[in-house]
């Protein structure tokens, strides 16, 4: 099955795309959750109005990840990434996107992961060496747009500063440009509030669904395997650094700092994992993708590939809810 992603041919795409349908095509036939919905302080009206409807909320939610997925895999082709261009990470992005049954539904986790993306795509341009102070800003503006929703991310200040260092040594014009571009969303929000007269709120975000969860363990199996996967490929990374070219050297250490700094995000929204768990999606892909193009052995390929759609399918439809 792995074989018809390992190219860069654009029917894979489209294979990505199917993925996706089949893992939530069940929820679709058999239709919405009891009590099942979103409310979102930010943008409440639209996502009260998509999420209205259970097949329109999950039919959005697809088409999000999708172009995500898509994306993320042409950042990881044209800046080398992965050492061997192909659809996998295009592909486990899609399966790992889909562990929690709360994440098939449009929200706004979705819409945060594109200025991520987004982020990184100038990151991933400070090996070139030129004009890094406004790679930087702009890196900075769009985390920075992330903190108006999500405080914790004003912590991703430090992650910038290392990655930074993991390509070049700073200067007084870098910091100026993470600094500055960081604190301008914040300034713009406070400016029309103020102009509005009134004060700017962190807007929460937080599910409130009536899952009947029945088991947790569910899940947790969902998550041991892609953890596995992932400690496997960063495992993999290691041996593999000195024999990748200096680029993909540095681009390989910009990941796995990514990776803690989602990790310590998490540690901090533990309580609210379901609607946090999508931001570790990029290094989870992208690890686990290194891992497995790395295997030689076809027949362990996939069945590590089948266990990982297994336990996502069963995390999704094992006993975790009860349908209408």
């Amino acid at each position: 099955m792995l074989k018809i992603f390992q190219n860069i041919r654009p029917i894979s795409a489209i294979y990505v795309l199917v993925i996706g349908i089949l893992l939530r095509l069940p929820a679709i036939i058999f239709g919405g959750i009891e009590g099942a919905k979103i409310e979102v302080s930010m943008m409440q009206g639209f996502f009260a109005l998509v999420n209205q409807n259970f097949t329109l909320s999950i039919l959005m939610g697809l088409l999000l990840i999708f172009i995500q997925a898509i994306f993320f895999n042409k950042l990881c082709i044209d800046h080398d990434v992965i050492y061997a261009h192909s659809y996998l990470p295009a592909y486990f992005y899609m399966v790992i996107s889909s562990v929690y049954p709360e994440n098939l539904l449009f929200n706004p986790i979705m819409i945060i992961n594109f200025a991520i993306l987004f982020a990184f795509n100038y990151l991933f341009q400070l090996y070139q060496g030129i004009n890094t102070s406004k790679l930087l800003y702009y890196a900075s503006l769009f985390l920075g747009t992330v903190s108006l929703v999500m405080p914790v991310y004003y912590s991703g200040i430090v992650f910038i500063i290392v990655s930074t260092i993991i390509f070049k040594n700073i200067t007084l014009k870098d910091m100026l440009g993470i600094i500055s571009g960081y604190l301008f969303p914040a300034l713009i929000a406070a400016g029309v509030y103020f102009l509005m007269g009134k004060q700017y709120a962190f807007p929460k975000l937080e599910y409130k669904l009536q899952f009947e969860f029945t088991s947790r363990f569910n899940v947790y199996v969902a998550l041991g395997v892609i953890g596995a996967l992932t400690i496997a490929g960063l495992l993999k990374t290691g041996s593999n650094y000195t024999k990748n070219n200096i680029k993909t050297r540095r681009i390989t250490l910009l990941m796995v700092a990514y990776l803690a700094f989602s990790v310590l995000v998490i540690l901090i929204k533990l309580e609210q994992l379901q609607l946090f768990f999508p931001i570790l999606t990029i290094s989870l892909a992208a690890e686990t993708a290194y891992f497995l193009l790395g295997n030689k052995s076809r027949r362990w390929k996939e069945f590590f590939n089948y266990v990982l759609l297994a336990t996502v399918f069963f995390s999704l439809y094992g006993s975790n809810f009860q349908w209408k």
